[in-house]
């Protein structure tokens, strides 16, 4: 009844629909290693993000893309995108979205930031620029982790300290190579480099992580 009111009912969403629907599409976007985004405008029928497209425009996603930065270029776009929209609004033909094409992504949980290292660095690597990450210590110690780096084949066991060095930073190894931690956040203090974090702390080399922050 409330989508009968107006002539018509115009959704701004950020992903290139049909890919990405639902709440969460910036997120689902870079933790597939997806290269491209962009914005549709779309009218909005009963569905979750089902209504016939309007306009799109594309948006690129580089290696140094978290959600937040590509959520800010997103939402220029979008801007634009609307205004475009409402003024060609009588030359626009709306067009179905391709059913097959179509992929919904659930809204994040807490659980998705727990960092696995049996996983492939470059997984994990896309999921701290996703979602807000965390390891867990002895003691169920938490740590934030803000961003790493894929270096190069991981010679020792997944979860393995490799290297923990205030000149050199925390290295873990994964299931393929080894992950360089570049900014953690201990509990209860603020985020830094990890080089500086290993200044006054203690992180054990040659054993698993869980055990390895003193």
């Amino acid at each position: 009844e409330i989508l009968s009111i107006p002539r018509a009912t115009i959704n701004v969403h950020a992903s290139l629909l049909p890919r990405h629907r639902g709440a969460s599409p910036v997120q689902w976007a870079i933790l597939q290693g997806d290269t491209m985004t962009g914005v549709t405008t779309m009218l909005t029928d009963k569905g979750i993000d089902t209504g016939d497209m309007l306009l799109k425009a594309e948006c690129p996603i580089t290696q140094e893309d978290t959600t937040e930065s590509l959520l800010s270029k997103l939402s220029e776009i979008g801007a634009a995108l609307l205004l475009e929209t409402l003024e060609k609004w009588d030359s626009i033909t709306p067009v179905k979205q391709d059913e097959t094409q179509a992929t919904y992504d659930p809204m994040p949980q807490k659980n998705m930031g727990a960092i696995d290292f049996h996983q492939s660095a470059e997984q994990i690597e896309r999921q701290v620029r996703a979602f807000k990450c965390y390891l867990h210590t002895a003691g169920d110690v938490l740590y934030k982790i803000a961003k790493v780096g894929v270096l190069g084949d991981s010679s020792k066991a997944a979860g393995t300290v490799v290297q923990a060095d205030p000149k050199k930073g925390i290295v873990i190894a994964t299931a393929t190579k080894d992950l360089a931690i570049l900014k953690i956040q201990a509990p209860g203090k603020k985020e830094m480099d990890a080089k500086a974090y290993l200044l006054g702390n203690t992180v054990a080399v040659d054993c698993d992580y869980t055990r390895a922050f003193k």
